[in-house]
């Protein structure tokens, strides 16, 4: 189980955009929602976190140990499923599993077979990813975000596509995987994130502000989330 810790985090992009994180600390055990509005830097966050970006200034700490972003450890420390599809567009899932425990290097993974089954899939490995529906690529993403066993999982709008079953399951299986992990979940389904969730993490204009417990917004806010990021945003635009 590790803990990280985010400080003083700086991201320009080329379209005049700057993520700026002050202090982020992230817990084992702990399901935290990523929420704002459309372009405030939620998926620019993520990917800083995972190494896809490289921060312009900051650092990142694994148990307060400092971790450069372009360090292999950290990319074995992180699984995400923000993989754009359409370069997994003419591979069978069989493929796509090989490819991840090979570039992994996971030792005793569970077979292909055992993943789809996990996640609720009933197709077989031979299938190619493109045949299926956005709902069924999701379930299989999450699967392929954990085969590595990470410490920290990144999941972009991962309610995309999901049927009522679809999302029922979905969230069971993010409860067990946060049992010893760290979880960050994106998504504008607030609905959805009021029934699992730990903490709330509220971005706009790149700011990203310290997390606050549902508890702590299920007791002041009387419609619960949605007035809580109703006021935070109402807050940005002042």
């Amino acid at each position: 189980m590790k803990k990280f810790n985010i400080k003083e985090l700086i991201k320009s992009t080329n379209d005049s955009f700057t993520l700026n994180v002050k202090k982020i600390e992230l817990q084992p055990g702990t399901i935290y929602g990523l929420v704002g509005p459309n372009g405030a830097g939620k998926t620019t966050f993520m990917k800083c976190l995972c190494g896809l970006f490289r921060p312009d200034s900051g650092f990142l700490e694994i148990d307060n140990r400092k971790v450069a972003t372009s360090d292999m450890d950290l990319l074995s420390t992180v699984g995400t499923n923000f993989v754009n599809s359409d370069s997994l567009r003419g591979f069978s899932l069989n493929e796509i599993y090989n490819d991840h425990i090979f570039y992994y290097s996971v030792k005793l993974p569970p077979t292909i077979e055992e993943l789809i089954n996990d996640v609720g899939l009933n197709v077989t490995k031979e299938l190619h990813f493109n045949k299926m529906s956005l709902g069924m690529k999701q379930r299989f993403l999450l699967g392929m975000a954990t085969i590595h066993n990470p410490s920290i999982i990144l999941l972009d709008e991962p309610f995309n596509g999901l049927d009522p079953d679809g999302v029922d399951l979905f969230i069971r299986n993010i409860k067990e995987l946060s049992e010893d992990r760290i979880l960050i979940i994106s998504s504008h389904v607030l609905r959805d994130l009021e029934l699992f969730l730990d903490e709330i993490i509220f971005i706009d204009q790149g700011i990203v502000k310290e997390s606050k417990s549902m508890i702590e917004i299920e007791q002041e806010y009387e419609k619960g989330l949605k007035e809580y990021y109703d006021e935070q945003k109402n807050r940005s635009f002042n």
